[in-house]
């Protein structure tokens, strides 16, 4: 991964460093609190977890999906 280090986005290392990314998730939910929500709302089966990021994914991921209900 070659990291531009003029962009205002920070790059996802969490494949590269799983690591660091739970070290990360841990110290925002040193509780476990989003986990047990999560866990106790969500229903049984998978689930696609595009991300936080800019919102870009997301986006276009409800741009695909919405298209193709309307076919």
């Amino acid at each position: 991964m070659k990291i531009d280090k003029s962009s205002k986005i920070i790059p996802f290392y969490g494949g590269l460093k799983p690591d660091l990314f739970e070290i990360e998730r841990r110290c925002m939910d040193r509780d476990g609190k989003v986990i047990k929500y999560l866990d106790s709302f969500l229903p049984n089966g998978a689930v696609l977890d595009v991300g936080a990021g800019n919102g870009y994914t997301a986006e276009k991921l409800m741009r695909v999906l919405w298209n193709q209900m309307k076919r």
